[in-house]
């Protein structure tokens, strides 16, 4: 009888096989935020080789907002506090990059959008790199919505 490891080694590369073109091609990155040498209030976070954002806070909900969300047949109406929700949200103009940061025992869990095709989200079960740094996610999208 076949080991879990092994099985479960088999049924990945069947999947693999079977469904390769479904899955967009990733990179495992350790975004770590490094000290700015400006004297803005900018954070500079470095997500791979040659990718580099100078994040500025965000700023775009209101200080108090309605949510109506009507998904299931009837409205459900939430008060949210925008101020909370844009607390960890920075954005790069350059790289047009909106990422939201948590701070986690000094290292960083980041996710967010690079550009038109760049996302970018925490894998929590791939252990840490040697020097704490949680890992990340980096895939392009194959394809843009333009409209919702």
């Amino acid at each position: 009888m076949l080991g879990y490891s092994r099985f479960f080694a088999l049924f990945g590369m069947l999947l693999y096989v079977v469904y390769a073109e479904a899955f967009p091609e990733f990179e495992v990155a350790y975004p770590k935020v490094v000290e700015s040498r400006r004297l803005t209030s900018e954070k500079v976070l470095h997500i791979k080789d040659g990718l580099t954002l100078q994040l500025e806070k965000a700023s775009v909900l209101s200080e108090n907002f309605v949510l109506t969300d009507s998904s299931s047949g009837k409205s459900v109406v939430t008060l949210m506090n925008g101020k909370l929700l844009e607390q960890n949200l920075y954005h790069d103009k350059k790289n047009m990059a909106a990422v939201q940061i948590i701070d986690k025992n000094g290292t960083v869990e980041v996710r967010g959008i690079v550009g038109e095709r760049l996302r970018i989200i925490p894998l929590p079960l791939v252990p840490r790199s040697g020097n704490g740094t949680y890992c990340a996610q980096a895939f392009s999208v194959l394809g843009v919505i333009n409209s919702i």
